[in-house]
């Protein structure tokens, strides 16, 4: 299934200035767009100064706010479908081989820390962004982890079924084949995410 995806910045930094769908977005407008974020703020110590960048597309149909932030420690992005609330939060990390000189390849560690574990679709985004995050160009930050919350109208369906079958659960590494768990249709949603994602991204 091929996904359209629409998309409208609406922070800074996204675009060439000349660009007629790019509008700078102050601190406390992004302050308002989500009042959770209230670390916008240049002054919050841990995040650097116009490292934040935010995004509505349009995937299958279906409106999808993405926020990119650069801590000084992680990249944190939310993906929120339809409603302004923080949903399952993962931690994904980079291993790099203790051989660099070897040909081996990085291993991926994806964890959820909040929300039902063993999520396919939430632990494959996860997954699909870290090793975007692990191939950049600036050292610094493929060696950042990242914190990823996902708020998805299908993920939470399947949630409200697994708890209703008595399954689910909170916490641990998500040790199962994500890609095999997920029906086409997430797969191609994973992937349009992902790929807007890069669009604003700041590794």
């Amino acid at each position: 299934m091929s996904a359209a995806a629409a998309v409208a910045p609406i922070a800074g930094s996204l675009a060439p200035a000349a660009s007629p769908s790019t509008t700078p977005t102050s601190s406390s407008s992004l302050q308002q767009l989500h009042p959770s974020l209230s670390s916008a703020h240049p002054s919050h110590p841990l995040l650097q100064e116009d490292q934040q960048r935010t995004a509505i597309v349009e995937i299958q149909g279906h409106q999808i706010r993405l926020i990119v932030t650069s801590f000084v420690d992680r990249i944190f992005v939310a993906v929120m479908q339809g409603r302004d609330k923080m949903g399952s939060i993962i931690h994904a990390t980079t291993n790099q081989p203790l051989d660099t000189s070897s040909s081996s390849t990085p291993t991926y560690t994806t964890t959820t820390l909040l929300g039902v574990r063993s999520s396919p679709l939430s632990s494959l985004l996860a997954r699909r962004l870290i090793e975007s995050l692990s191939m950049s160009h600036e050292e610094h930050m493929a060696r950042k982890p990242l914190l990823l919350s996902v708020t998805l109208e299908s993920e939470v369906g399947r949630m409200k079924r697994r708890q209703q079958i008595g399954g689910g659960g909170g916490g641990g590494g998500d040790d199962f084949d994500a890609v095999a768990s997920v029906s086409d249709e997430e797969l191609e949603l994973v992937r349009e995410i992902v790929k807007q994602v890069d669009k604003i991204k700041m590794w």
